[in-house]
C-alpha cells in the first residue's frame, strides 16, 4: 500500500515491500511543495517486524529501522520512486537520498 499526505510544505509517500513475513523494507519520498531550492529526498530503512499487518508496521521500519545502503534502494526502489515523482511533475534527478 502506497501512502499520500501533504505536511509542512511537503507532498510525502510512504510503501514498502516485504522481504519476508517477518522482514520490511519501507521507503519514504518526500517533494517540497514549493520547488524552488532544494528538490526532495528519499529514503528506504529494513527491519524485523511482527507480521501481523505490514501496513500498520511500515510506520516502525520508517522510525526504528536500519538505512539500507544507497544503490541497494535505488535497485530495489528506482522505478517506483520515479513513477510517484512524475506523478508530481517532479524529476529523480533532483532527488537526495537522505543522509
Amino acid at each position: 500500500m502506497i501512502n499520500r499526505k501533504e505536511e509542512g510544505g511537503f507532498i510525502i509517500y510512504e510503501g514498502y515491500r516485504p522481504l519476508a513475513c517477518k522482514v520490511l523494507v519501507a521507503w519514504k519520498l518526500k517533494i517540497p511543495i514549493n520547488r524552488d531550492g532544494w528538490g526532495g529526498e528519499w529514503r528506504c530503512y529494513c527491519d524485523a517486524v511482527p507480521g501481523q499487518n505490514h501496513d500498520n508496521e511500515t510506520g516502525m521500519v520508517l522510525e526504528q529501522g536500519d538505512k539500507v545502503d544507497s544503490g541497494l534502494a535505488e535497485f530495489m526502489f528506482k522505478s517506483t520512486i520515479e513513477y510517484y515523482c512524475e506523478q508530481e511533475s517532479h524529476e529523480f534527478s533532483k532527488l537526495d537520498y537522505a543522509s
